[in-house]
C-alpha cells in the first residue's frame, strides 16, 4: 500500500495487491492493482484486476476485470477481459477487449480492431450500451 503523501517513481517486482492512494510512476505486473480515490498511476501495469477509483494514465493490461469506479479515470492504452464502468468514471483512449485471458500476458497490437458491441468517436473505444 502506498499512502497519500507517498510519491513513488520506478518499478515492482512481482507483487500479489498494489494499492495507490499516492502519487505513483512506475512500471507494474501484479495479481491486482487498486487506485484508490485521490490516488494517481502513471505508466504501465500489467495485472489479474484492477480497480481504478482515482486516475490512471498510460497502458494498463488487464488478464481479468477492469473496474472503473464512478470517480475513476483510464486514459492511454487499455487492454481488459471484462470491464465494468460505473456512472461518472471515465475511459479513454485506444481501448479494447482482449481476446485471450491469460493473466494480462497479451501482446498489444499495432492499432485498434473493430468488435461487434463497440462504439468508435475519437480514438475512443467503450462498450455500446445495450
Amino acid at each position: 500500500m502506498l499512502g497519500r503523501s507517498v510519491r513513488f517513481r520506478g518499478s515492482f517486482e512481482r507483487t500479489e495487491q498494489v494499492v495507490v492512494y499516492g502519487d505513483v510512476d512506475a512500471t507494474l505486473p501484479a495479481g491486482a492493482l487498486h487506485v484508490a480515490d485521490g490516488g494517481v498511476f502513471r505508466g504501465q501495469a500489467n495485472v489479474e484486476s484492477a480497480t481504478i477509483a482515482g486516475h490512471f494514465a498510460g497502458t494498463l493490461v488487464v488478464g481479468g476485470r477492469l473496474t472503473v469506479t464512478a470517480s475513476g479515470t483510464v486514459t492511454g492504452t487499455v487492454r481488459y477481459a471484462e470491464l465494468a464502468v460505473e456512472a461518472g468514471g471515465e475511459v479513454s483512449g485506444d481501448v479494447a477487449r482482449s481476446e485471450a485471458r491469460n493473466g494480462g500476458a497479451e501482446v498489444l497490437a499495432d492499432g485498434p480492431e473493430e468488435r461487434e458491441g463497440t462504439s468508435v468517436g475519437d480514438d475512443t473505444r467503450t462498450p455500446a450500451l445495450a
